[in-house]
């Protein structure tokens, strides 16, 4: 199977590329369809990216492809909302009547093409499809002269119309309802058409995207449809959200509460007859056939690992499956920017491998679907040394007597019992939704807690110093794929460990800059670049003619820092001859000699802790310059030296 770098967002359009045995519902929807008395209506509710788009599609594709003679017409709601006035909810509904007449004759003609109606039942459908289309015109005209009526504002109008529309505003009321009753009644005419002249038991109406457009114009299409499509043989079928419906009757029913929650259902009951919620709880046991193929295309093959994955993206996503692509599509743009600084070592564990995605998956996911966690990650990655009371103030934890209560009664349930667990709950108190998901965040944590422990002991309550290393790498990459600026900018290091303060992430910065600088001699970072010892930092050249490193230290005592940029001793070099060498070239640097290296050095003075920070480009640019020219001193010194003693 051939890899690929991401997988499309594009939805389903038969039962066959189901991959979450979500067919078994479009059957059941289908039949439901085929035997339903009409008019009626069908909602299919669910979140973004819960699939509704694809169970449509398949719904379409079986019932187009059946013996039982329904005509399927399909529109989007969020395509007739491009390009008009976001303010006009009359202009989008319009636009949508008038696509669901076009779709009605393309459907009608396809319909023509395969012998499910003639030609003679085809004339008089189209008949009645221009009657629709000159009701629609005109309730146009009447919706656009009372914005002129308002407007005052006539320009291009028939004047002797437009003058007695103004003294008499009823005129064009009466004419918008006399309009709307042409189009309800050409609409009736055109069913009947379809359904006994074309021998057609029913028309089906989808309409897609509802939850795009804005929640008002949702409310006005939904009561077109209510109002004016009730006919008989019509079903409809609506991709809506119940929020979306909640959010577009605040301004007639104010902000729902307790008090008022029943006025938002019983109009959406009005509404919706048949309710369908989108089975993501469902998807659980199918997750692994939406990742398997998804994985496989990265190169990802061990099926432990698939198993680990799928419980993880439950955890994660619930089972959204646009949720689930975005965490694998954004995972595989990361290991790509991973594989530029980072080459596996040949000698790397294939379970190690699988850990190490795990940890990434983990931690994407959270990025993705709990931000509000991913960010406090990121601000003291040590998540397991969170204590309630050092971060009560400054992440306003909810400290109130319910919480506390709510904290017992878990954890006698042996929830919630590490300290670190207990600020996990404070935090995702702070909103409903979630407080709803807190048992997942937590069973993620502790997941990736093992994950990043896979060699010490499996059930140790610390984070290990290599999965310190790991969790640091992995929440430095995601800033260059977050869309949220609070993340994005987040620069607070975990200073409790010298691999993870802020030193060593400055110094980290400044190796990948010096890499671009010289990428033929400086290599990739590595673990080893860390020396605890003098809080120093790093690294060989892969230079050919002779041994030759850079080093970095800050000198805390001194607020100083130091790079250092050295090489091995030719060979037949004795000390006397290279001194005398080296302080040929040390107009700018100060240099020494060990016997078997010598290195030049540049200083820097007055350096605070507050100053090493990988955001500090003036800094930086200074280091980096004189970085390349200590290079260059060290490197005409080796010359010298070979040159010298060859003489």
């Amino acid at each position: 199977m051939n890899k690929a770098s991401c997988l499309t967002d594009k939805p389903i359009q038969t039962k066959e590329e189901d991959n979450l045995c979500a067919g078994d519902y479009a059957d059941a929807l289908c039949e439901f369809i085929e035997y339903a008395d009409t008019p009626v209506t069908i909602g299919i509710q669910g979140g973004w990216g819960s699939g509704k788009t694809s169970l449509i599609s398949v719904i379409q594709d079986k019932l187009a492809h059946s013996n039982n003679n329904v005509l399927c017409v399909l529109v989007n709601a969020w395509e007739h909302s491009l390009f008009q006035d976001n303010e006009s909810k009359a202009e989008v509904t319009l636009s949508l009547l008038h696509g669901l007449a076009e779709g009605v004759k393309s459907s009608v003609q396809q319909a023509v093409n395969t012998n499910k109606i003639d030609d003679s039942a085809r004339k008089a459908i189209n008949e009645n499809s221009l009657n629709v289309e000159k009701a629609i015109q005109g309730i146009k005209i009447c919706v656009r002269l009372a914005a002129m009526i308002a407007a005052k504002t006539f320009a291009g109008a028939d004047l002797a119309f437009s003058e007695k529309a103004e003294q008499n505003p009823q005129t064009s009321k009466s004419s918008l309802a006399k309009e709307v009753r042409n189009l309800r009644n050409s609409l009736t005419k055109l069913i009947e058409n379809i359904t006994y002249l074309g021998k057609q038991v029913k028309v089906v109406f989808f309409i897609d995207d509802l939850d795009r457009v804005s929640p008002p114009t949702a409310i006005e299409i939904l009561d077109i449809t209510k109002n004016i499509f009730d006919i008989p043989n019509c079903i409809f079928v609506l991709a809506i959200d119940y929020e979306v419906v909640v959010k577009g009757l605040e301004k007639k029913f104010g902000k729902r509460t307790a008090e008022n929650e029943r006025e938002f259902r019983q109009y959406f009951d009005k509404i919706i007859q048949i309710p369908f919620t989108m089975p993501i709880g469902a998807y659980g046991k199918y997750i692994n056939k939406l990742l398997e193929p998804a994985l496989k295309r990265l190169g990802v093959e061990d099926l432990d690992c698939l198993k680990s994955l799928s419980e993880d993206a439950m955890l994660v996503t619930g089972g959204n499956p646009r949720s689930i692509k975005r965490i694998v599509n954004t995972l595989s743009l990361l290991q790509y920017i991973d594989k530029k600084y980072h080459q596996p070592a040949d000698t790397a564990k294939d379970e190690d491998i699988n850990l190490d995605l795990e940890a990434r998956f983990i931690i994407v996911g959270l990025h993705i679907n709990f931000p509000e966690i991913c960010r406090k990650i990121m601000e003291k990655p040590n998540f397991v040394q969170w204590k309630e009371e050092d971060l009560k103030i400054p992440w306003k934890l909810k400290m109130d007597e319910e919480t506390n209560n709510e904290l017992n009664a878990l954890e006698k349930n042996e929830f919630f019992d590490d300290p670190w667990e207990k600020v996990i709950y404070r935090l995702c108190v702070q909103s409903s939704w979630l407080k709803s998901k807190v048992k997942n965040v937590s069973s993620l944590l502790n997941r990736l807690l093992v994950v990043l422990n896979n060699d010490e002991d499996k059930n140790s309550k610390i984070i290990s110093e290599n999965g310190m290393n790991k969790l640091n790498d992995i929440l430095e990459g995601i800033r260059v794929v977050s869309i949220d600026s609070d993340t994005a900018n987040i620069q607070e290091f975990d200073d409790s460990s010298y691999k993870t303060d802020r030193v060593t992430s400055f110094c980290k910065k400044w190796h990948e800059n010096l890499r671009n600088i010289f990428p033929k001699i400086v290599p990739l970072p590595d673990s080893n670049n860390y020396a605890k010892k003098g809080r120093r930092y790093e690294f060989m050249l892969t230079d050919n003619k002779t041994e030759k490193w850079f080093s970095f230290l800050w000198k805390k005592s001194d607020e100083k820092i130091q790079i250092l940029c050295w090489a091995k001793k030719p060979k037949n070099v004795t000390k006397l001859h290279a001194n005398n060498q080296l302080s040929n070239f040390s107009n700018e640097y100060l240099y020494d000699w060990d016997g078997l290296f010598f290195y030049y050095y540049y200083e820097q003075e007055n350096i605070t802790f507050n100053d090493i920070h990988p955001e500090n480009t003036e800094l930086m640019q200074k280091l980096l310059d004189e970085s390349k020219k200590l290079y260059k001193t060290v490197n005409d010194t080796v010359e010298k030296l070979i040159t010298s003693t060859q003489i």
